[in-house]
C-alpha cells in the first residue's frame, strides 16, 4: 500500500472524472440540451475530433472486455486511467471547450454534446466495477435518476465506429503538440505567446497525407501561425547519429569501435533512410534503428526537439506583431482568471476596466472587438481613477490591473 500513489491516482483520475461530468452538466445546461429528445447526429456527419473520440471509445472498450475476460484488472484499469486523463481530458475536452460553451450551429451543438455524453457514460460503466459508487452517482446525474449503472451492460464495440487510420492521424498531431510544448517549456516561451512557424521533416508521403489532414488542429493547439513540411535535407533540421552502446556492444564484440566511427559519420540522407527502412547497410555493416541515437542541434532563431523519429523544428522569433498577439491572449487571460477567481458564471456579462501603460493600453485599444467576444465583456475601457477595487496583475511584467464589473 502506498499513500501517494492513492493520492495520484484521487488527483489524476477520479478528480479529472468528475471535472469532466462537471463540465459536461454545466455547458449542456446552458443551452439546454436533453440527451433523450435532442435530435441526435449521425456519426459520420459529425466533425473529425467527435468521430475520433468514439471511434478511441470504442478501441478501448475493446482492448478492455479482453483484458476483464483474461481477468487482468490492474492492466484494465491502467488503460481506463489513461484514457481519461490523455485522450478525453487533456485532448478531446481541452480542444473543445471554446466550441461546447459556444456552438457556432445547432448541428455542431448537438454533435458535441451527444458525443462527450455517449463517451462519458460508457466510460463509466467501465470504470464501475472498480469504482462502483462513484460511477453510480455520475451516472444518475447523466440519464435517469432511478438507473443503476450495474444493471446496465456494456455493450460490445461498434466496430462501425473504430477509424485506426483516423486515430493514426491523431496520434501523429497529438505527438507534434507535444513536442511542441516540450520546446515552450525548455526555453519559457509562453503558450499563449503565438509563434511564427513550425518545420516537420517527413520520411514517406503517408506520414505527409496524415500530418496535412490534421494541420489546422496542430496549428491552433500549439499557437503557432504556420505549419511546414520538410521533404529532403534541410539547413535548419540537420540530423546527426550517435551510438546506442547498450545495443551494438553485445552485437559486435571487439568491432564496436569501428561500428562506432561508421555510426558517427552517418550522413542526414543514410540518417533518413534508417529511419524509413529500420536499418541500412553501409561499408558492409548492417546498422539498425535500435543501433544509434538520433539528435539535431540548434541553429539561431529555430529550436529543434526530437523523439523516436519524430522531428519538428520551431521558429522562436518574435516579430511585433506576434508580440502584440500575445499581450492580448495574456489580457484576456487575465481577466478570465479574475472572472473565475470571483466566482462568475460563464454567461455572466461583464464590463472591464484596467490600468496599464501607454504601450500595453494602445495595444489593447486596438483589439477590443476580439477581446470582448473571448470574454462577454460589454464594454472595455481604461480608468486611472480609484472608483474600483483594482486586482493587481502584470502583462510580461508590466503592471496591468483589472477590475471586472458584472452586468445585472
Amino acid at each position: 500500500f502506498n499513500e501517494d500513489d492513492l493520492k495520484e491516482l484521487q488527483n489524476k483520475f477520479f478528480d479529472t472524472l468528475i471535472n469532466t461530468v462537471r463540465f459536461f452538466i454545466l455547458y449542456s445546461n446552458l443551452s439546454d440540451f436533453d440527451h433523450r429528445n435532442d435530435k441526435f447526429t449521425k456519426i459520420k456527419d459529425r466533425p473529425v475530433i467527435d468521430r475520433w473520440i468514439i471511434s478511441k471509445i470504442n478501441s478501448l472498450k475493446k482492448e478492455y472486455l479482453d483484458l476483464m475476460d483474461d481477468y487482468d484488472i490492474t492492466k484494465a484499469s491502467r488503460i481506463l486511467f489513461d484514457f481519461t486523463n490523455d485522450e478525453l481530458s487533456n485532448w478531446y475536452i481541452r480542444r473543445n471547450r471554446k466550441r461546447l460553451r459556444n456552438p457556432e450551429n445547432e448541428k455542431d451543438r448537438l454533435s458535441g454534446y451527444h458525443t462527450l455524453h455517449y463517451v462519458i457514460v460508457e466510460l463509466l460503466k467501465m470504470i464501475s466495477p472498480v469504482s462502483p459508487f462513484l460511477t453510480e452517482k455520475l451516472y444518475r446525474t447523466l440519464t435517469e435518476p432511478d438507473e443503476s449503472i450495474h444493471l446496465s451492460y456494456i455493450e460490445n464495440p461498434d466496430e462501425d465506429y473504430i477509424d485506426k487510420n483516423l486515430e493514426d492521424e491523431m496520434l501523429i498531431a497529438q505527438n507534434i503538440v507535444y513536442l511542441v510544448r516540450s520546446i515552450r517549456v525548455k526555453n519559457n516561451l509562453k503558450v499563449r505567446q503565438p509563434l511564427r512557424q513550425i518545420l516537420v521533416p517527413v520520411l514517406n508521403e503517408k506520414d505527409k497525407e496524415r500530418i496535412l489532414k490534421v494541420k489546422d488542429i496542430i496549428l491552433e493547439e500549439v499557437n503557432v501561425k504556420e505549419l511546414n513540411l520538410l521533404e529532403g535535407n534541410s539547413d535548419i533540421i540537420v540530423k546527426k547519429a550517435k551510438p546506442n552502446f547498450k545495443s551494438i556492444g553485445p552485437k559486435f564484440g571487439k568491432n564496436v569501435k569501428a561500428v562506432q566511427k561508421i555510426i558517427s559519420e552517418l550522413n542526414d540522407s543514410q540518417i533518413s533512410e534508417i529511419e524509413r527502412n529500420k536499418f541500412i547497410i553501409t561499408e558492409g555493416v548492417k546498422i539498425e534503428i535500435g543501433d544509434i541515437e538520433i539528435f539535431t542541434e540548434n541553429i539561431e532563431g529555430w529550436i529543434l526537439e526530437t523523439h523516436e523519429n519524430l522531428t519538428v523544428a520551431v521558429d522562436v522569433k518574435l516579430d511585433e506583431e506576434l508580440i502584440e498577439e500575445g499581450i492580448v491572449r495574456e489580457f484576456i487571460n487575465r481577466v478570465q482568471n479574475f472572472r473565475r477567481n470571483n466566482d462568475f458564471n460563464v454567461s455572466d456579462k461583464v464590463n472591464v476596466y484596467f490600468k496599464t501603460d501607454d504601450t500595453i493600453s494602445s495595444i489593447l485599444k486596438k483589439n477590443l472587438k476580439y477581446i470582448k467576444a473571448e470574454t462577454l465583456s460589454n464594454k472595455i475601457e481604461t480608468s486611472n481613477g480609484h472608483e474600483f477595487d483594482f486586482s493587481k496583475t502584470d502583462i510580461n511584467g508590466i503592471s496591468c490591473d483589472i477590475y471586472i464589473q458584472k452586468l445585472k
